[in-house]
């Protein structure tokens, strides 16, 4: 399941953070124990509280699509 939601929340490498004032750099990983790791790093606190939340909805959205079947 790990590896699944972490697939889910891993962008597609040809979206760019330019469309955007400031940089968010984020690393998804997982572990063979079905932990996930999301590394997000950014100067701006708004954008940095923005990419927190929309991962941690992203990631609740994609367990319960995986949960319900």
């Amino acid at each position: 399941m790990a590896k699944s939601i972490s697939f889910a929340l891993n962008p597609p490498s040809s979206l760019s953070s330019s469309a955007s004032d400031f940089e968010v750099s984020t690393k998804i990983s997982h572990d063979n124990k079905s932990n996930i790791f999301v590394q997000i790093e950014s100067e701006d606190i708004p954008a940095l509280r923005a990419s927190i939340n929309s991962y941690l909805r992203l990631a609740d959205a994609s367990y319960q699509s995986i949960a319900d079947r």
